[in-house]
Parts: structure tokens; sequence; C-alpha cells
């Protein structure tokens, strides 16, 4: 098994329009191909891992993900987040400001709504 890949909720598996939470294309596609590279998903939310299940629950995506928590608090330390998860193997987040200071792992930066 490959490292863990860390995604956010809020911007980055969902976008807003019209005032309504919407799964961002293509997140079915790459949640699929990680899980093919034999990598653990692992979503997490500033709302909690409560919140993160209840969004993939919504969207389908449960049978994908490996793990569900809550973020550390902002700003995120790096031994934080890796006594919660282990060391990712890539982290996607629509806030570059969430990759801790010393990371040295994959950030990729979802941002921006969709039209």
């Amino acid at each position: 098994m490959n490292g863990p890949v860390l995604v956010d909720v809020d911007g980055t598996i969902t976008f807003w329009q019209n005032s309504r939470p919407r799964l961002r294309p293509g997140i079915v596609l790459l949640f699929s191909a990680l899980v093919n590279l034999k990598h653990r998903i692992v979503v997490w939310s500033a709302g909690g891992a409560e919140y993160a299940e209840f969004t993939c629950e919504r969207y389908g995506l449960t049978p994908l993900v490996d793990a569900y928590y809550t973020k550390p608090e902002y700003p995120m330390e790096l031994g934080d987040l890796v006594s919660l998860v282990g060391t990712p193997a890539l982290q996607i987040d629509d806030d570059a400001s969430e990759y801790p200071e010393g990371a040295t792992w994959p950030f990729m930066e979802l941002n921006g709504g969709m039209a």
C-alpha cells in the first residue's frame, strides 16, 4: 500500500454553484485512479470528520475512501498532521496555506469555482 492521499472537502471535493454545493468534475475519476495505484484516500475537513463523511456519502464516494478526519488546528503543524495520518503521498486542497511548513510531500491546489 502506498502512502495516504489527503483530500479536503469544501472547495476541493465540492464547489459552490448557484448557492449549492456541487461535486467537482473529475473527483470520482481521480479517487478511482488513486485507489488503483494502491493509495489510501483520507478525506478531512475543518468542519469535522462527520461532515467529511456526510459529504462523501452524499456524492457516492464512500467506497473509495478509507478514513475521515477533522483537520488539525490552524496553522497546521507538521507533527500534528503526520501523527494523525502518517506521511502523505499527496495533499489536495483549495488553500495552499493548509500545507504545513516543512512538509516535503507533493501538494495539489484546486481552487476557484466551476462555471
